[in-house]
């Protein structure tokens, strides 16, 4: 099957289940802490990040974020 791609799809329940565990002490820790999704560029470093508050809409955003770039197949990180 030359050139076929298989579809992907990001698994955004397990994406914001990892987050919450991540982060889930912080908003009472350390208040005003903040989650960066980073992710590489085409040549595949990591080049781009954007900064979420550790809140339940800053997270959900977050993982909104981290599944849109795994749909570009881009490799994502978390911080």
């Amino acid at each position: 099957m030359d050139g076929y791609v298989p579809a992907f799809e990001p698994d955004a329940t397990a994406i914001r289940e990892h987050l919450d565990r991540l982060f889930r002490r912080c908003p009472t820790e350390y208040p005003g802490g903040l989650c960066e999704i980073a992710w590489a560029g085409p040549a595949g470093a990591v080049k781009y990040a954007e900064l979420f508050p550790t809140t339940i809409e800053g997270l959900n955003h977050a993982a909104e974020c981290a599944a849109a770039r795994n749909r570009e197949r881009r490799n994502v990180y978390v911080g």
